[in-house]
């Protein structure tokens, strides 16, 4: 039960709270606190074409949101949310990291290459990275200092040091779309 929803990307869980959930979509993020049974949407009419949320997993409650407009967070566990766009020169992205070793440091894909927080979403600085759309990140469950970037034409790109510098990982994929990434689970 709950608002009409269109366009589903994503779904995260609040660490800790397995009832808190969320979903991506485009008409905004929606809320459920009693594990799925109903839903609530939290954003208003302004916040459109949600495609990638991340929990922080020390501040549970603190979670990121990347939208076609810029990025979003929300410190109530996604009850309520803010901008989070300053020092951005490209509002458009797609995919967001909650660093899982640091909490409050956020990666950013946008338009633009890869963007970084190391204040929880509240300033964001260009890190040296492809200049296209990023389109995918993911972190390393074993090793937080490894992720890779799937890109627009660009194919697929890899940082050893948590998102700082990439590098071109994959000749074959080099002028790709790749709209999904994994890292195997012993890298």
């Amino acid at each position: 039960f709950g608002p009409r929803i269109l366009g589903v990307t994503s779904l995260a869980v609040q660490p800790g709270a397995p009832e808190v959930m969320l979903i991506a979509s485009a008409d905004g993020v929606i809320r459920s606190v009693n594990g799925g049974g109903s839903w609530r949407k939290t954003t208003g009419w302004q916040v459109a074409d949600v495609r990638s949320l991340a929990f922080d997993r020390a501040q549970p409650g603190r979670v990121y949101a990347a939208t076609l407009w810029g990025p979003i967070r929300s410190d109530d566990g996604g009850a309520t949310w803010a901008l989070a766009q300053t020092g951005l020169t490209e509002l458009y992205s797609q995919t967001v990291v909650a660093d899982r070793d640091r909490s409050g440091r956020v990666i950013l894909g946008t338009a633009a290459g890869v963007y970084v927080s190391t204040d929880a979403a509240l300033t964001w600085r260009r890190v040296p990275s492809p200049s296209t759309t990023i389109l995918r990140l993911a972190q390393s469950e074993v090793d937080p200092r490894l992720v890779i970037a799937g890109s627009q034409h660009r194919g697929a790109w890899l940082s050893r040091d948590a998102g700082e510098t990439w590098t071109a990982t994959d000749p074959v994929t080099a002028q790709a779309n790749l709209y999904a990434v994994a890292l195997h689970r012993r890298e």
